[in-house]
């Protein structure tokens, strides 16, 4: 509660000094006296935002220091978790708020003492103290805000929240499921292309590198005979079989040159490494002639060998233009299409879990609302007692004042203890109405 109220240059306000006592305390004064403005310093302390016209005429900045009682336990650690998060010291059991309003410059605003944005305000105001103004009485004529006030008046207000919460789990829950159901067919039609694209991929058999290796083979059979000729060419100029009746200058000569330097060896062999390197090349020279005239030997024009690469080459490139633009990213693409179908097949297994998950939902929910249905019940009656007990201090013994709690049965609602299922908002299974006659 407002415990005091310092107002300087507010509108005709010069100075004002109010402690308040506990109870009731009655502002009273003629027109215009300013008795609004008092209220008006209020809200302007609690929302830190005035229009600079609000300052007294020939003053160039008005203060505003409230000091606060700290609510109830109820909104006690909730505030005090708030304001020491903001690094505001709340040893004590109440706050002081000021507000300087500058016609030139910000405004100013401190919790005990320590300056904070406008926004803090607006948090804590709401837990400190309620203001009313004038036809603000009203909105008990509202039906929408009854059950706001009886879970008010009935502490049930953290309760609620928690079923809301529930609520709009189970709402996340439902419209999963109606996003699964509604994509049905899209995903029966998915399955499919995705099944039709694995097989196509799958029967091909790519190997990763392959086209390189068909391209060479390509090049190869394209060029056979040219090949063929080139390296006979090279052999005959290597070495010839003695059948052959002619003799391969290069080999016969570099045998002559070993065969003479192996006798120079045998006299000085400080040539014997110089005849190592003659033998090494010579047998190299050997092994090289064997492997082209075995390369010569394999060669062969195959058109029916030519026409398969060129097949296999034309399916790797259909397969590059659907899915990527080597063989890696086609492998790539089917490792992802297979873990699509993988999600697409479990999507009926998701549905049953939701399903599940829903029904254990609805039920925690039916326990929530028959608690919240019960403590709003008893609060009900207390708070008919109440008002009757008023109105007959107020002689309008007369005038009859009831709470009407319903429910309403609907399929597919939440259970509550008894088996029935009842229709539900965020707030509950109950609706609140404030009735007078």
């Amino acid at each position: 509660m407002l415990l005091e109220l310092k107002v300087r240059n507010l509108g005709i306000i010069e100075s004002i000094d109010w402690s308040l006592r506990g109870g009731l305390n009655v502002i009273t004064g003629e027109t215009g006296a300013g008795k609004s403005l008092v209220i008006d310093a209020v809200e302007t302390l609690l929302e830190g935002k005035a229009d600079e016209e609000v300052i007294r005429h020939g003053s160039d900045e008005a203060r505003i220091e409230g000091v606060f009682s700290l609510p109830s336990k109820k909104n006690a650690r909730q505030l005090r978790d708030f304001l020491v998060e903001k690094g505001i010291d709340v040893s004590e059991d109440s706050l002081v708020i000021s507000c300087d309003l500058k016609r030139q410059g910000r405004s100013v605003i401190r919790i005990n003492g320590n300056a904070v944005p406008r926004a803090v305000l607006h948090q804590i105001g709401r837990l400190l103290i309620d203001i009313h103004g004038q036809s603000e009485h009203l909105s008990l004529y509202d039906r929408k805000y009854h059950l706001e006030f009886l879970d008010a008046y009935a502490h049930t207000t953290e309760l609620r929240n928690s079923f809301s919460a529930k609520a709009a789990e189970l709402a996340k829950m439902e419209q999963e499921l109606k996003s699964l159901a509604e994509e049905e067919k899209d995903r029966a039609r998915r399955e499919e292309f995705l099944r039709f694209q694995l097989d196509e991929i799958s029967r091909a058999k790519l190997r990763d590198g392959e086209e390189v290796e068909l391209e060479q083979e390509r090049n190869v059979l394209a060029s056979a005979e040219k090949l063929k000729a080139l390296s006979y060419e090279a052999y005959q100029a290597l070495y010839r079989d003695d059948s052959s009746g002619a003799s391969a200058p290069a080999l016969d000569r570099m045998n002559e040159a070993m065969t003479a330097l192996r006798r120079l060896v045998e006299l000085d062999p400080s040539l014997s490494q110089q005849l190592s390197y003659l033998e090494e090349t010579v047998y190299g020279l050997e092994e090289a002639a064997r492997e082209i005239r075995s390369y010569g030997e394999r060669l062969e024009h195959s058109p029916q060998r030519q026409e398969e690469v060129e097949s296999r080459l034309e399916l790797i490139r259909t397969l590059k233009r659907k899915y990527g633009q080597n063989i890696a990213d086609v492998l790539s693409y089917a490792q992802k299409a297979e873990k699509e179908l993988e999600n697409i097949t479990h999507s009926t297994e998701r549905r049953e879990e939701l399903e599940q998950a829903g029904k254990g939902l609805k039920a925690e929910m039916g326990q929530m609302a028959a608690e919240l249905s019960q403590a709003r019940s008893g609060a009900a009656r207390k708070l008919v007692a109440e008002v009757r007990k008023e109105l007959h201090d107020l002689s309008m013994s007369q005038v009859e004042f009831q709470v009407s709690i319903a429910q309403q049965e609907a399929e597919g609602g939440i259970p509550l203890p008894g088996g029935k299922t009842y229709a539900f908002s965020n707030e509950g299974v109950d609706v609140v109405e404030f009735l007078a006659s």
